[in-house]
């Protein structure tokens, strides 16, 4: 577009204004205005909210004869102008516009992923490292830096070799490191994801794919590290619970806030014949119907949804169909906000031992010799009888000694 113009100065002169003398046809459909609303006004009855910087830029132009290049935006207009002005005589100045209103938006929408991209790199729980396809650092994150210790000074170089034998001698296996990487650059099309153990005893997590564009050009190789050592660690320790868990004696089982069983031991098999994978998503009632007194597990669960625990002899069924008796402990398990959201059960059969109480007890109630009751037996039933309210007969106590029975 051109335009052509004549500075308006105050009477100190200072331009304060210009009027337009000439434009062509591109600078009105540059500007979307047309030739006989420009010719003979004032920039300020055209575009009264352009700022002041364009009027003095082309004021020094028009009283200096100095030209001048700049880029600016026209709010009223809603676009950008690429302008080069220079004067043509004295108190005038021409200048030539190119709108580039396409080019700068598409530079705000560049700099504007850039900023994004180097956010999320910074960001990222990953150390990130890009290289070219020539061998040279295109970009990195803070993080990578961090996880492998490299000086930040070898990132300045751009030269990816250094920093390969550096990060190198940070892990466990430096040549096993090299090989992997060399064969990744060796194969542009190749994906990689293992682990690599450092010196420190830190475990990272390795991914590395390579950078492919809309057309199938190759860019280069972009790296991604994440430090795994606390999950790793915490993967150990539960394989280490679960060994306790299926090791012990006691079945071990744990259920959701509806009873549905989520977690069975091994002893949970031993005990009722089936298998963990068989009885996970079934309810706990199919193993442990009711307490020994008669007490149904419904019963028992409304008790534990106020968050307290039970312990009691309950009966439990087996896969089989036969029955023993479990000493059963059921604790409740909070969740963040403090509510039960698993119970965690524990069962012993003591069925022995409830075999041999019920020994004992008629060993201390019965004579050895005849097997008859004993007199300590004979003092209890007299005393229920006596205490009886619901017996309305009278009773009679006959004592007997006979002499040289033995």
């Amino acid at each position: 577009g051109y335009a052509l113009h004549e500075i308006i100065v105050d009477q100190n002169g200072v331009p304060y204004d210009y009027r337009f003398l000439d434009v062509n046809p591109a600078f009105e459909s540059q500007t979307g205005i047309a030739r006989d609303e420009w010719i003979g006004k004032s920039v300020r009855q055209v575009l009264p909210d352009l700022e002041r910087e364009w009027i003095d830029a082309f004021g020094k132009v028009a009283l200096t004869g100095e030209p001048t290049r700049f880029e600016r935006y026209v709010p009223s207009l809603g676009k950008h102008y690429s302008v080069v002005a220079f004067s043509p005589q004295p108190g005038r100045f021409a200048v030539l516009t190119i709108d580039v209103t396409g080019r700068k938006k598409t530079e705000d929408e560049i700099h504007f992923k850039n900023a994004l991209l180097s956010i999320l790199q910074e960001a990222s729980l990953d150390g990130i490292l890009a290289v070219g396809h020539e061998g040279r650092i295109l970009f990195h994150n803070q993080r990578f830096v961090d996880m492998l210790g490299i000086p930040p000074e070898m990132f300045e170089t751009g030269v990816n070799l250094p920093l390969l034998n550096a990060a190198a001698e940070a892990v466990a296996d430096p040549e096993d490191f090299k090989r992997t990487i060399d064969s990744l650059y060796k194969h542009s099309d190749a994906t990689c994801r293992d682990e690599v153990e450092l010196k420190d005893g830190r475990t990272l997590d390795r991914y590395s794919a390579p950078m492919f564009g809309p057309d199938g050009r190759y860019y280069g190789r972009v790296w991604y590290l994440r430090d795994i050592t606390d999950r790793r660690r915490a993967e150990w320790n539960i394989r280490l619970h679960s060994a306790a868990l299926n090791a012990a004696d006691d079945l071990v089982a744990i259920m959701d806030d509806s009873g549905r069983i989520v977690f069975a031991n091994e002893a949970f098999r031993r005990q009722t014949g089936y298998d963990p994978g068989e009885i996970v998503d079934g309810d706990i009632s199919t193993v442990w119907p009711e307490t020994v007194c008669g007490m149904p597990i419904g019963e028992i669960w409304k008790s534990l949804e106020s968050g307290s625990a039970w312990c009691g002899e309950m009966i439990c069924r087996s896969k089989d169909g036969c029955t023993h008796t479990a000493d059963v402990s059921i604790t409740p398990i909070a969740d963040e906000n403090g509510r039960p959201a698993h119970w965690v059960a524990i069962a012993r059969n003591i069925t022995d031992r409830k075999v041999q109480e019920g020994l004992l007890d008629y060993q201390a109630h019965h004579d050895s010799l005849t097997d008859l009751p004993n007199r300590v037996k004979f003092a209890q039933e007299l005393a229920a009888t006596l205490t009886d309210r619901r017996c309305q007969q009278q009773c009679a106590v006959l004592f007997v000694d006979l002499d040289r029975f033995k």
